[in-house]
């Protein structure tokens, strides 16, 4: 193992973050970035142009749910790396999410998200795809809500539906 390099997949075109704020030695993302970005690449994660396990950890955060074929993508990122893969996204089963749907009739996403994660969905999509050792859990990122009525509704349920993110944690190839 020669650098310790991390990529970030998906970090953004530099908008909402500061330079500071950047995850990896390598940033990369399908969109041209506005402001200046670190060792920025423009690049698909469906076809990432790195060599084969040139990375120790990979970042690919609020990405999963953007993307055509996440098991494509997937297999590219663990080719990529020889450490450790976190992958971020929002919570289908976040409640005030389910609430919105029960009194709507239905859920639309984001117009950018193509697909939703729960736990046992990104779970079972990191199973198909064939990893083996991972971890996922969903976990609170921002505070949840400012109506003090629904925040006491979250704190008394379950981690699954107070939580707004998923992320999984892959071992996959770390030695």
């Amino acid at each position: 193992m020669g650098l310790h390099l991390i990529l970030d997949i998906g970090c953004g075109s530099g908008y909402y973050q500061k330079q500071s704020k950047f995850r990896g030695q390598i940033n990369a993302d399908i969109l041209k970035p506005r402001k200046k970005i670190p060792n920025f690449i423009l690049c698909d994660a469906h076809h990432l142009p790195f060599k084969s396990r040139a990375f120790n950890k990979v970042f690919f955060l609020d990405v999963i749910e953007h993307v055509e074929s996440p098991p494509k993508c997937l297999r590219e990122i663990k080719r990529v790396t020889e450490g450790v893969i976190i992958i971020g996204t929002p919570n289908a089963l976040f409640f005030p999410k389910i609430v919105r749907t029960v009194l709507k009739g239905s859920y639309v996403p984001y117009s950018t998200h193509i697909a939703t994660y729960g736990v046992p969905e990104l779970t079972n999509l990191l199973k198909y795809v064939g990893f083996k050792h991972f971890e996922v859990k969903p976990v609170t990122y921002q505070d949840m809500t400012r109506n003090k009525l629904l925040k006491s509704i979250l704190r008394s349920l379950p981690a699954p539906l107070k939580n707004r993110q998923i992320l999984a944690t892959i071992y996959e190839n770390a030695r």
